[in-house]
């Protein structure tokens, strides 16, 4: 007879799996696929955004099985437009977060420079983050068009600068 811990750690298992190799799941927590599969049975509250995001209440029996996550805290998942699965745990309910769009403008850093792009056209490095906003601001008052303006870490982590002015 299985006890409810060796039912727990085997279900566990079934996720660790999931994401120790390259797919969808590649390089998210451990529950991600579980929140996933609950998603699909119905589970969780959408609350719209692009890509579409869906929150889910952390219960006890999650909290069984992932001793690491908290009772009462929120997950929020979403999938990017290339299929793979993005998960977070919060300790409030999320509202719709912004995710990038390949539309938006970008000053992406390898830890020495910014490479900075606005939709698909690449507007050069640049060493000094003002310098790089600057050339985002110019572009688009060019062009009369004003997107998201994201900054992506040298570990891939994007940052919705949310304060952004354009007045040149």
């Amino acid at each position: 007879m299985k006890t409810w811990e060796t039912k727990e750690n085997e279900i566990r298992a079934k996720y660790e799996d999931m994401v120790s190799g390259p797919g969808k799941f590649e390089g998210e927590p451990d529950w991600s696929p579980y929140f996933y599969d609950r998603i699909m049975n119905g589970d969780g509250e959408e609350i719209g955004g692009e890509p579409w995001q869906t929150v889910l209440e952390i219960t006890e029996e999650d909290k069984a099985i992932f001793p690491e996550l908290t009772k009462g805290h929120w997950i929020l998942f979403y999938e990017d437009d290339n299929g793979f699965a993005h998960c977070s745990d919060h300790k409030d309910k999320p509202e719709y977060e912004w995710t990038p769009q390949e539309d938006d403008a970008f000053m992406v850093s390898n830890g020495f420079k910014l490479a900075v792009s606005f939709g698909h056209e690449f507007l050069g490095d640049f060493i000094e983050e003002d310098e790089a906003l600057e050339a985002i601001r110019e572009k688009g008052n060019l062009d009369g068009y004003f997107p998201n303006v994201w900054h992506v870490s040298d570990h891939g982590n994007h940052m919705l600068i949310e304060d952004f002015n354009w007045e040149l």
